[in-house]
């Protein structure tokens, strides 16, 4: 259960909220900007029983101290934060960060600096930015009513373009050239659109061996649901040192055989890491609600983050239109709208 706001870290009563969220034995993550926080903080959040925390971290974020640092220089605040939990033990590290079209250009930075910082970090997760402008050839409504943009918080003064996943899932070949994706969520109007793509990779600081194939993670998620009747999600973090034990997988999985091969070779020319521990890591890219030229939204496929509103499961993405309208804004083309959908790209899946 991810335990977000607002920020979290501001709410008087956080450790009880996290105590109560074990207490159903499930796991509590937090989702915070950070900051504030500090390892005593954390140590006191890990006691209640916290899992692990996500990191929201970017450059667009009004965070006093990093103005105007792009998202290179924003690798030593990440930094800190992985080397906190490292400290502590324990708690899953996850670092999400929004992706804007003046920083597509440097999703390899933030990717290289978790393939250095492996060791630290679980899951690393890349979300393409929507915004709403008044210059878009889309109306707004609840009901019959039009709404005024600057009451959603979703309004910018800048009319961004809507990165699509394919965009940052070759930026993340630059660094990881064998990155492939294994699973993934469509969109509720487009099933073939990538909504959520999810890749875990192996390797050591600096160097990754290679992926996971869809029938890897079928079958790790299978035979998990099996066991212990749930599926595996926001792992442990001794789990990312697993690497080793998925290397059976190049039996059946013709991306894991790359990784094994990959793997061996290494392991030849430098025995030393023989005995040292393979890493696993997440990295997920996510591409959000598209507003498609009917007037569609286009969501996540089974959106995997629910939330309670009112006694019923709503996306959490949506959250705010709910609590301000008590309903989802509705989308409605202008007279003026002859837009096509933007073209997605062709890419290996």
């Amino acid at each position: 259960m991810l335990i977000a706001g607002g920020e979290p870290l501001t709410h008087p009563k956080i450790l009880e909220i996290i105590k109560i969220v074990k207490s159903f034995k499930v796991k509590p993550v937090l989702m915070t900007n950070g900051v504030g926080i500090n390892e005593p903080m954390i140590r006191e959040f890990k006691k209640a029983g916290l899992s692990g925390i996500t990191f929201h971290v970017d450059s667009h974020q009004k965070r006093a101290g990093w103005e105007g640092k792009n998202e290179s220089e924003l690798n030593e605040l990440r930094g800190i934060y992985a080397t906190m939990l490292k400290n502590i033990k324990g708690l899953t590290c996850a670092f999400n960060t929004t992706i804007f079209p003046d920083t597509l250009e440097q999703v390899p930075e933030i990717v290289k600096w978790a393939l250095e910082n492996i060791d630290k970090v679980q899951i690393l997760s890349l979300i393409a930015v929507r915004m709403i402008n008044s210059a878009d050839q889309i109306d707004y409504f609840i009901g019959n009513k039009k709404i005024d943009l600057e009451e959603t918080p979703y309004n910018s003064t800048i009319q961004y373009r809507n990165i699509i996943s394919e965009e940052i899932y070759y930026q993340i070949k630059k660094v990881i050239p064998s990155y492939r994706f294994n699973s993934f969520l469509g969109g509720t109007s487009r099933s073939d659109t990538p909504k959520w793509v999810l890749s875990t990779h192996a390797g050591i600081k600096n160097r990754s061996f290679g992926n996971l194939g869809p029938r890897s993670m079928e079958l790790l998620q299978t035979f998990h649901h099996l066991l212990t009747g749930n599926y595996l999600g926001f792992n442990k973090a001794n789990l990312n040192k697993l690497g080793k034990e998925t290397l059976p997988f190049a039996i059946f999985d013709k991306n894991a055989r790359q990784l094994f091969s990959n793997y061996l070779s290494f392991i030849l020319r430098h025995p030393q890491y023989s005995f040292r521990p393979l890493f696993l890591q997440s990295i997920t890219v996510v591409q959000p609600v598209d507003i498609l030229p009917t007037g569609e939204n286009d969501n996540c496929d089974g959106c995997p983050n629910k939330t309670l509103w009112q006694g019923r499961l709503i996306s959490a993405c949506r959250l705010e239109e709910y609590l301000i309208y008590g309903s989802p804004i509705q989308t409605i083309p202008k007279p003026s709208y002859t837009a096509v959908p933007e073209e997605i790209l062709t890419s290996e899946r």
